[in-house]
């Protein structure tokens, strides 16, 4: 994600997707400016359907979407365009909001009829049924944009959502299986990571006053505060003996206190009582991780990532493992995923920079210092890293020294101001100048 007007974008020269650009701008408040953008992408490209609806959208906060619905009009009237007209009048409907969605259907209906063989216009008809709670006919309709077109990972979460809605989670959870091999974005990663927790959700069926101390119990563990957690859930399994997150959370607490035999029994219990328990399964692999029987451990986090491809814990502890076993690629691989489903989290991102660098793959570890960058431009560990990194690619590529060597520069001064005291990058710009 690019952040609109920060210091990061005068130093890297990567190019960046125009309609990402483009689109940034609306969220940082520029929709005019946007909107601009877009109309310029439109001139060269006028059947690029993510184009017309970034212009939808700026067009609501710039105060233009009448002037658009009035371009769309046009356009469902030209011979050849109508599809296009039909689509963008349906969008400038469902920015509208509610008591709009019936025009919304309308103009995507028609341009379904003209453009039969676009996955993303079933799949908006699909999101407008579903804001209807017409959720058989919204599952039709993206079965079909599915049909069209499997590799959209968005499709894929839309219709997971309602299938969840439906009642067959499980067909949810393998409908969304394939995602992370598809690059989502972060949003459509984020939302399937909430809608597979929500599948997985350990107090889901728990009656309110008991799912409200076992919250408790896990907040206890948070604090640290382990025997009071541990009795908390003892008191809770009193009262109903049979709850697997109960189980799970007296697993943790036992896990804590170095009990690993009382914290595997309690965890085997949760399983017995909930075999499809994310939770439990990863609590034991921590047990088993603890007791150095790294292939048990790795079996109960991948067994963990089967039910769940979305579980965060499960992800960073196979790329844990992977780290203390030096095995670099794979290492990267884990830690890909958890910026991929965890994109804020800068530890993930820090963590993967490093084992790029360690496997040696330096352009990859650019991007995600970069990718610090874009979220924090003042990250100073990133643009160090970066300052090296140029340093030393420049020194193995005498080609292209000259350019790695400005960029290191650009980095290291910036870094310097940050913090003028700090004399590793003292000595780093004092090498540049050699």
């Amino acid at each position: 994600m690019l952040i609109i007007g920060c210091n990061h974008a005068a130093i890297s020269d990567r190019s960046i997707d125009p309609l990402v650009a483009a689109r940034n701008l609306t969220k940082a408040g520029l929709a005019l400016e946007a909107y601009r953008r877009f109309e310029e992408i439109l001139e060269k490209d006028p059947g690029n359907l993510t184009a017309h609806r970034g212009l939808v959208e700026a067009a609501y906060f710039a105060g233009k979407l009448e002037a658009v619905g009035d371009r769309y009009r046009k356009l469902s009237e030209e011979k050849g365009s109508e599809g296009l007209g039909h689509y963008g009048l349906g969008l400038c409907a469902v920015v509208r909001g509610p008591g709009h969605m019936q025009a919304a259907l309308l103009g995507l209906e028609n341009a379904a009829v003209r453009m039969p063989k676009e996955a993303d216009v079933p799949y908006r008809i699909g999101l407008v049924l579903l804001m209807n709670g017409e959720n058989q006919k919204a599952k039709e309709s993206f079965d079909r944009a599915m049909q069209l077109n499997p590799n959209r990972a968005d499709v894929r979460v839309a219709l997971a959502s309602v299938l969840v809605r439906l009642g067959r989670e499980q067909e949810a959870i393998e409908i969304m299986r394939k995602i992370l091999l598809l690059s989502p974005s972060p949003d459509v990663a984020k939302k399937a990571r909430i809608l597979t927790s929500q599948v997985y959700d350990p107090l889901k069926e728990t009656v309110p006053e008991l799912a409200q101390d076992l919250k408790k119990a896990v907040d206890l563990l948070h604090e640290d505060a382990v025997q009071q957690a541990l009795a908390l859930v003892e008191k809770v399994l009193g009262k109903n003996p049979q709850l697997p997150f109960a189980h799970s959370i007296k697993g943790l607490a036992h896990s804590r206190l170095e009990n690993l035999g009382e914290a595997i029994v309690s965890f085997e219990r949760a399983l017995d009582l909930r075999p499809q328990s994310p939770v439990a399964l990863v609590g034991l692999g921590d047990v088993y991780a603890r007791l150095e029987k790294w292939q048990r451990a790795r079996e109960y986090y991948e067994k963990a990532i089967g039910l769940d491809p979305f579980d965060l814990e499960a992800h960073k502890r196979m790329g844990e493992m992977a780290l203390a076993r030096r095995d670099h690629d794979w290492a990267a691989s884990r830690y890909g995923t958890l910026v991929l489903l965890d994109p804020e989290n800068l530890a993930h991102r820090h963590q993967l920079g490093l084992i790029l660098v360690k496997a040696g793959r330096f352009e990859e570890a650019l991007a995600a210092y970069e990718g610090i960058l874009q979220l924090n431009d003042d990250d100073m560990e990133s643009l160090v890293r970066l300052g090296s990194l140029h340093m030393l690619m420049g020194a193995r590529e005498p080609v292209t020294r000259k350019e790695h060597r400005r960029r290191a520069r650009a980095y290291l001064e910036k870094a310097q101001k940050l913090n003028p005291d700090n004399q590793a990058v003292f000595e780093m710009l004092q090498r540049l100048e050699d």
